[in-house]
């Protein structure tokens, strides 16, 4: 059997089912799918020259395509911060939940009978630990995780490697959490902040990018469709009145902007009323692209983010997309759903002519100080 033990580095918590367990760490059950994908579908256009050197065992007798039957290379992950007392749970945004960061002693372990297989997995571990994150909210940011060797220019040259678009860079100064960064910053890019405790209202990068080419959000036509026809709910709604005033908005062109960076199940809304909010159901209308997850990806190595664009999929692009309202009330600590419109409309994505990602990105993330990895 031939082995090989790498020694990781973890830069962000890892949030995932087992977090409340001691020694929670990668599970080997989504570190191998992500190496084995790597391979047989990256490996040659990110590192040709790996790939050259192990063609030989690059092959679907090592790598089954059939998911039932195992890869010829065995991993395992241990951490022993339990002896060295080196581990933290990390609180998030707020939530009521925490990830685990574990601050040494993470090794991976490599078994193989092929001893070419086993120098594989070992020479191609560092470049899907820079492009993958593990478990839970992986685009922003969490589950980071390096071998513990990598320098900040090799990330890099991986990183600019593995993208087909521009890769942005943004280092985090005077001790602030690079997670709460991230968090901030991709609200700014998506949904813009609206902080009732602080009273700070911005909005977003994306709707001054539509709003350039008069194209309106979807926010925009929700709030006009409740103003001119469920006024009750229009009035309701918790918040500066004047922020809430809609001019005439029927000439202008709607598209559900927001889905582009990530497709959302449903919006709430705050009302007056504590106990009470206004939902909107989202729903696909063809049903296929329902799990679109955001093309927009944060990855961290140390106290620097990177900002990683994806290819946004074909059907994403002026796909139609219903829209039901409802209405949320808590009583006796239970929450009871009221339809108030199943029909209540309907509304398109932008066209790729409307809406390039790679050109939004490049407009708007410099006020947010990224700059581009050179």
């Amino acid at each position: 059997m031939n082995s090989h033990i790498i020694e990781l580095k973890q830069h962000t918590p890892l949030i995932h089912f087992q977090s409340k367990q001691q020694g929670a760490t990668i599970r080997a059950t989504e570190l191998k799918p992500k190496i084995d994908s790597f391979i047989m579908n990256r490996l040659n256009d990110v590192a040709p020259e790996l790939f050259e050197r192990y063609q030989r065992v690059i092959n679907e007798d090592n790598f089954p395509i059939k998911s039932c039957i195992s890869s010829k290379y065995k991993i395992s992950i241990t951490s022993t911060y339990l002896k060295n007392g080196d581990s933290k749970r990390t609180p998030y945004f707020g939530d009521n939940k925490s990830g685990v960061m574990l601050l040494k002693d993470i090794k991976v372990k490599i078994f193989s009978y092929n001893r070419e297989l086993a120098e594989l997995i070992r020479d191609m571990l560092p470049y899907v630990l820079v492009i993958e994150n593990f478990g839970t909210r992986q685009s922003k940011g969490f589950g980071s995780f390096t071998t513990l060797s990598i320098s900040k220019d090799e990330y890099e040259r991986i990183l600019k490697l593995s993208s087909d678009t521009i890769v942005y860079h943004k280092e985090v100064k005077n001790g602030r959490n690079v997670l709460e960064e991230i968090n901030k910053d991709y609200n700014l890019l998506k949904a813009g902040v609206n902080n009732p405790y602080t009273r700070r209202y911005e909005k977003s990068k994306l709707f001054f990018y539509m709003n350039e080419k008069n194209i309106k959000s979807e926010k925009a036509m929700i709030k006009s469709k409740l103003r001119d026809e469920f006024e009750e709910i229009y009035n309701s709604l918790e918040g500066d009145s004047e922020r809430y005033k809609i001019s005439n908005l029927s000439n202008c062109t709607y598209r559900y902007v927001r889905a582009m960076l990530g497709l959302a199940e449903h919006f709430e809304y705050k009302t007056k009323v504590a106990d009470e909010k206004i939902n909107i159901e989202i729903c696909d209308n063809e049903k296929a692209v329902e799990r679109f997850k955001s093309p927009i990806q944060f990855k961290v190595f140390e106290n620097n983010i990177y900002l990683i664009i994806k290819n946004i999929p074909n059907e994403m692009y002026n796909r139609e997309f219903s829209f039901k309202l409802g209405k949320t009330i808590k009583k006796n600590g239970e929450k009871h759903q009221d339809s108030v419109d199943p029909d209540f409309l309907t509304i398109r994505t932008p066209t790729k002519d409307e809406f390039d990602l790679c050109d939004f990105v490049k407009a708007k993330i410099g006020s947010l100080n990224y700059k581009e990895v050179m």
